[in-house]
């Protein structure tokens, strides 16, 4: 059984919830950027669990699990969370620098 087209819609909603951190961050919505970021979710929970606990970035700000493992209702929820905690906490200082540049996406990763 081909399960091409599931795997094209779990592709498209990863790349969404990617852009909604993007907008919500205030972050240039470039393919650098969206990649970094699913590549992130992909790291954080495997490419067929991105979603997990509707915490695809496993970010413990406001879910409740300060070690990345709480939930969140939904992934707009989540897509939130993520965008303030990348905007306050100073540790992703580096790395929101990178995405606010637009940097290619090896820059990005190592920041």
């Amino acid at each position: 059984m081909k399960l091409d087209w599931l795997r094209a819609d779990i592709a498209s909603a990863r790349r969404a919830s990617a852009l909604l951190v993007l907008l919500l961050a205030g972050f240039p919505m470039t393919e650098s950027n969206v990649t970094v970021f699913t590549r992130w979710m992909r790291q954080e929970n495997g490419p067929d669990d991105w979603w997990n606990r509707n915490n695809p970035l496993n970010n413990g700000w406001g879910s409740g699990g300060g070690g990345g493992l709480g939930s969140y209702d939904n992934l707009v929820i989540a897509a939130e969370n993520a965008a303030a905690a990348l905007r306050t906490n100073a540790g992703y200082a580096g790395i929101v620098d990178a995405f606010a540049s637009g940097a290619p996406t090896d820059v990005i990763e190592s920041a």
